[in-house]
């Protein structure tokens, strides 16, 4: 439990950086200063200048200024920003899926925990002496006696019938909000059908 909730944490945590460094990446190339620019010009080869103006169709090199780097910039970024947006949206949905697998296996864990203390219990210590967990019937499950004190009325609610597994019939029992009252937890038990002749 203690893995997955830390594997669970450093998910959500890695994509919030993530994202968090992405949006600032899109935010300087949108706000860059002519100095920036500049540089940014500057930092690349002639070869690399010069198939750049062939791209954008800037044919005199003399005439340029920052505002026609700034322009060139901003259009090779384009691309860029949809190819990131692509990348946002492919992280968004792995994350999703390994949320919800988390999500499923978290839920797995938590009634197999609910399963064992029930089966810890003075009632669960009665049923598994006589039934093994993939035993297939009819379970009838009632829920708690309210009534935790000697005196009064005492009863066990009815809660339904399962017809499954030992562990299907737990399942639906440890679910159902009647089963516990005041902690010690309902009772299930095996029915025998009585065929007559």
């Amino acid at each position: 439990m203690n893995k997955q909730r830390t594997k669970k944490v450093a998910l959500s945590f890695g994509s919030v950086i993530f994202i968090y460094y992405l949006c600032i990446v899109t935010y300087k190339h949108k706000h860059m200063t002519n100095k920036e620019i500049l540089m940014w010009w500057d930092s690349m080869s002639i070869a690399e200048r010069i198939s750049l103006r062939e791209k954008y169709r800037f044919n005199s090199p003399q005439s340029m200024d920052v505002d026609d780097y700034r322009s060139i910039y901003e259009q090779e970024h384009k691309h860029t920003s949809k190819e990131r947006i692509t990348e946002i949206d492919e992280l968004i949905a792995k994350l999703q899926a390994e949320k919800e697998k988390l999500e499923v296996e978290s839920k797995v864990s938590d009634i197999d925990a609910k399963i064992n203390d029930y089966l810890d219990s003075y009632y669960g210590r009665q049923l598994v002496e006589a039934h093994t967990l993939d035993e297939y019937g009819l379970w009838e499950v009632k829920g708690e006696d309210p009534n935790c004190d000697f005196g009064g009325v005492h009863i066990q609610p009815k809660l339904g019938i399962v017809q499954g597994t030992l562990k299907q019939a737990l399942v639906y029992a440890l679910n159902h909000p009647n089963f516990y009252t005041w902690g010690s937890g309902g009772k299930i038990e095996k029915v025998n059908i009585i065929t007559m002749d």
